[in-house]
């Protein structure tokens, strides 16, 4: 077993510790976690082994509309080089790298599976035990550290009674139990353990991450030609919410209007600060200081909010940063992938991409490292030896 396929096992290994590989740098605005090293370490060697055996790189497809994006966000960064600080541009440009290193996963898997096709299904088991474990985690927390307030002073949001896992975030916790769950419904059907994942889903009472579930089994549902299965995923969906226990809480309450107006009005300030440089934006992940500039930020945690890198909508982070370019070039890296499994009905990714579109409306979901490294190895794990050039 070569080096490159160990550090992929080893990275879905530890998927499902989320936040608690967090590197204790105590350094502001930059989080490293031990995945990041994982990814970086599999992609300089891979890289090395291609340079020196002088291997050729096949290119899988969706090398240029990936390259396009990268050379679009670097642009957008150059443009603003005489408005921002240096030490805001090197950890923008650092953010950068780590999209693109997060990016190189799918091209050294496809090249890995071209060699080695038997690793698919092994690969498939390792994520989907990945998603078990993450919702064991979540369950875990949900029965003895039900209340995280005290992890405010940490820059987390005060939630109580919700699973929120080891992500720390029940939005985000909530999307990725819903990957686990299209992928546990689209491979091994619906059991013990589509039930078990579903749980901690409906436990994070999180409104995001039922509507992308709702929206993942739709496209099943579509692809099976099945009414009754949208109807039975439906009706379980109804009847969950109603016995949903209702600890004291607001964030459990799924009629609260507070969020979804502090939803509107960040996406109004991402629009704001979209105006300002519509064509190449304000420069690829400057966003927490830009927020800062414009007083949109708490003046004594801007450095540390989780919620200070990004906007509540992945496509307006887009737009603000790269501007209307920028949000071009990556919806054209999504419509390729529709394009291509679309055709070939591949009910995986499609109810993947789907309910992870839907999500992003209300999360910076696209840009969340868990996420990307999901999409990036399902992706790669469906591609097709004949796609290569």
């Amino acid at each position: 077993m070569s080096l490159e396929i160990l550090l992929v096992l080893l990275l879905l290994i530890i998927f499902p510790l989320g936040q608690l590989t967090r590197l204790p740098l105590n350094i502001p605005q930059v989080n490293i976690y031990c995945h990041d090293l994982i990814i970086v370490l599999l992609v300089l060697i891979w890289l090395s082994k291609k340079i020196f055996a002088k291997e050729r790189i096949s290119w899988p497809f969706l090398t240029k509309p990936i390259l396009s994006f990268v050379i679009i966000s670097c642009f957008s960064l150059v443009l603003v080089f005489p408005y921002r600080q240096r030490g805001e541009l090197v950890i923008a440009f650092f953010y950068l790298l780590r999209w693109i290193i997060y990016s190189g996963l799918y091209f050294v898997l496809t090249d890995i599976l071209k060699k080695n096709n038997q690793l698919r299904n092994k690969l498939y088991k390792l994520m989907v035990s990945a998603g078990i474990i993450a919702a064991a985690l979540g369950l875990i927390q949900y029965i003895f550290l039900p209340d995280i307030r005290p992890l405010t002073v940490f820059g987390w949001d005060p939630h109580y009674g919700r699973v929120v896992g080891s992500y720390l975030d029940p939005g985000f916790t909530a999307l990725i139990y819903v990957l686990a769950l299209i992928l546990i419904g689209t491979n091994l059907g619906y059991g013990i353990i589509f039930v078990f994942v579903y749980l901690a889903l409906a436990l994070t009472y999180s409104r995001s991450g039922y509507l992308a579930y709702l929206t993942g089994m739709t496209i099943i549902a579509w692809y099976k030609k099945s009414i009754k299965f949208w109807l039975i995923v439906l009706s379980a969906g109804i009847l969950t919410i109603l016995l949903l226990p209702r600890p004291k809480g607001e964030g459990v309450k799924l009629e609260r209007q507070s969020t979804i107006w502090a939803r509107i009005n960040n996406w109004k300030q991402a629009l704001t600060i979209s105006s300002s440089k519509p064509v190449f934006g304000v420069g690829f992940n400057t966003y927490r200081y830009v927020q800062k500039e414009w007083g949109f930020l708490d003046a004594s945690d801007w450095q540390v909010s989780h919620a200070g890198a990004g906007a509540d909508n992945s496509f307006l982070f887009v737009l603000a940063t790269t501007g209307i370019i920028g949000l071009i070039s990556y919806l054209g890296i999504i419509g390729q992938i529709k394009k291509r499994f679309w055709e070939r009905k591949n009910i995986t990714i499609i109810s993947t991409i789907g309910a992870v579109m839907v999500h992003a409306l209300f999360n910076n979901s696209l840009f969340y490292s868990w996420v990307m490294i999901w999409l990036w190895l399902i992706i790669a794990l469906n591609e097709e030896v004949k796609d290569y050039k």
